[in-house]
């Protein structure tokens, strides 16, 4: 199968779209589809191509420019490809929808979570908001629409989009990357935390992602658990918020903001920690909401529990009581039980780590899902 995949977020940016768009590509080129990735052209692109088995064609990424230099990419591919596999609604997946009604190319859109939420925080937010039936019209003009959670399926069908055309295909990991991982066995040594539990949440530093939180809960983590660190590994506006807090609570020695880890560590600091949280809640205002959590996963094959918000997309990577637990996001009091109930019973802990491990390995990997999809949109276009 011929696939022309597009997206404005791809690597070597980084970000969960970014890193969904790169997997998939390389998924599917590794089933044997013909791949072709349109994507902007970010710092260091070139180099990153050069690594790549299949052909990336970079567009510029100034707005508006980009767009219409995206439709004009598009257009002269129609009918090159046997599907355009868009990872955004915007703007791929609408001129995608344009391009078809000139040439009948035939598109799939991949919505992962806020992008299906309607804001008014920015002049182009509050356009594509203005003119939501363009975004129906996208959706409902597809041969597929792949949600990466229900809850993100959900969206779709409250937003528009035929049931019919709606199918979940969960995110994944690809086993191999981390299998062949490289492991600084001696980080725990170089960071200062031998003896110490750690808590580890890596992701970018924004007010929904429950970082925050998790901070607030610390003083109670801290009475049944006196040697519990949390580290937090990422950057972000959310920073000088977060440092306030340690400070309001005192926390300098048990809470540590560890800044950007480079993705070749990420593997190490997986292996080193003892729960992995993120506690993502729903921001209705901006809009952001954890579409899926892949995380969840990549944490999962290192055999650790990891504790998720339940909001948005989380039930999909956190089986509750199976690879990890479910807390309200906004319960403080609920964090700290949640951390307390894994760090105190190394049984448990051992259980969800060994059931996380065996869903990435035997279910939740690039090498499954692309298989699914790839079957999927083969009877679509027969």
């Amino acid at each position: 199968m011929k696939i022309l995949v597009v997206s404005v977020d791809y690597r070597p940016m980084f970000g969960g779209v970014a890193t969904y768009t790169y997997n998939i590509a390389k998924s599917f080129h590794a089933q044997g589809s013909s791949i072709k990735v349109i994507a902007p052209n970010f710092k260091n692109s070139k180099e990153f191509d050069a690594k790549q088995k299949f052909e990336t064609s970079r567009i510029t990424n100034l707005p508006v420019i980009r767009e219409i230099s995206l439709f004009f990419h598009l257009l002269l591919n129609a009918g090159k490809y046997d599907i355009v596999y868009d990872c955004q609604w915007y703007p791929c997946g609408l001129l995608s929808y344009f391009v078809r009604l000139f040439t009948g190319q035939k598109y799939v859109i991949v919505t992962h979570g806020c992008e299906a939420l309607d804001s008014e925080t920015s002049f182009w937010k509050r356009m594509k908001k203005k003119f939501r039936w363009l975004r129906v019209a996208a959706y409902n003009n597809s041969i597929l629409n792949i949600a990466v959670s229900h809850y993100t399926k959900g969206l779709l069908a409250g937003a528009g989009a035929k049931k019919e055309k709606l199918a979940v295909f969960n995110n994944g990991v690809d086993v191999n990357e981390l299998k062949n991982a490289k492991i600084n066995k001696n980080l725990k040594k170089q960071l200062g935390l031998e003896g110490k539990k750690i808590i580890l949440s890596i992701n970018r530093l924004e007010d929904y992602k429950g970082n925050d939180i998790v901070i607030k809960a610390m003083p109670e983590i801290l009475k049944k658990v006196p040697n519990a660190v949390y580290l937090i590994g990422g950057s972000g506006y959310y920073k000088q918020v977060l440092e306030d807090l340690i400070k309001k609570y005192k926390l300098e020695d048990n809470v540590r903001l560890a800044g950007y880890i480079p993705e070749k560590d990420v593997p190490s600091y997986f292996s080193m920690c003892d729960v992995f949280a993120m506690i993502s809640r729903i921001n209705y205002k901006i809009p952001k909401v954890e579409g899926f959590g892949i995380v969840f996963l990549e944490a999962g094959y290192f055999r650790k529990p990891v504790i998720g918000g339940n909001s948005g997309g989380i039930p999909d990577a956190v089986l509750d009581n199976k690879t990890g637990l479910l807390v309200n996001p906004t319960a403080q009091k609920d964090v700290s039980s949640a951390v307390v109930r894994i760090l105190k019973n190394k049984k448990l802990a051992n259980k969800l780590g060994e059931a996380g491990h065996k869903l990435v390995v035997n279910e939740l990997n690039w090498s499954n899902i692309t298989k699914e999809i790839l079957a999927a949109l083969k009877q679509k276009i027969q």
